[in-house]
């Protein structure tokens, strides 16, 4: 790190000159001192602060959503939530009867990624999920909060929620209905599918054409 002879402002070695105050042409306010913990990291020796030195643009990446300005937008009367790929949603909001599915293997084979079942009992840190098809339809199984880690692995540090592995399922997407036997099947077509074979998963879902229902832009 070097420090700007104009604002004194900290910056990186490889930094493009003039990015803080276009070398001295803009008069910033002056900088408050850096916090004590801080300041060690940045002009110590030890192998602690050599060590942020060279992941501090990682850090910085990593972190920038920190300082990130946004509008809460509401629609139609929605919540704003803020998601992470990888994890449920933040806030739930689950009610009886409703359709879900499961994010993770809780107990394989009757509790999988991707099983899909309706919520019957909700509790404080638990709920009450009855499976809607295949091999164990019909049977009832509580499912309670459990620590949750982001798939993408590519963060210095590791994000962890306790939530429970659910998220509505009204709909799904072609990928996750894979597997999948249903007994009737509503299919958007507004947007193309990627390929034929797309369409072919989804079409076979359900073992009659009848039971098969389209919906296609003019």
């Amino acid at each position: 790190m070097i420090e700007c002879q104009h604002c004194q402002a900290m910056k990186f070695r490889d930094e493009s000159k003039g990015m803080c105050c276009s070398n001295g042409k803009i008069n910033p306010e002056p900088f408050p001192p850096l916090p004590q913990q801080l300041a060690i990291l940045f002009k110590g020796t030890k192998d602690q602060s050599v060590r942020f030195l060279q992941d501090a643009r990682k850090y910085n990446s990593a972190f920038q959503l920190t300082s990130l300005g946004c509008k809460e937008v509401r629609m139609n009367g929605w919540n704003p939530k803020f998601r992470i790929q990888g994890l449920p949603q933040h806030i739930l909001s689950l009610k009886v009867g409703m359709p879900v599915m499961l994010l993770r293997f809780i107990k394989p084979p009757e509790l999988m990624n991707g099983t899909r079942c309706i919520i019957r009992s909700c509790n404080r840190n638990t709920v009450g999920l009855e499976i809607t098809a295949g091999a164990h339809k019909g049977e009832i199984h509580l499912v309670p909060r459990i620590q949750l880690q982001p798939s993408d692995t590519t963060f210095l540090f590791k994000f962890q929620r306790r939530q429970l592995p659910l998220k509505g399922c009204f709909a799904m997407t072609i990928n996750k209905a894979q597997g999948q036997t249903l007994h009737s099947i509503g299919l958007d077509l507004q947007q193309p599918v990627f390929s034929h074979g797309m369409l072919y998963v989804v079409l076979s879902r359900s073992g009659k054409r009848d039971n098969i229902a389209y919906l296609c832009s003019p």
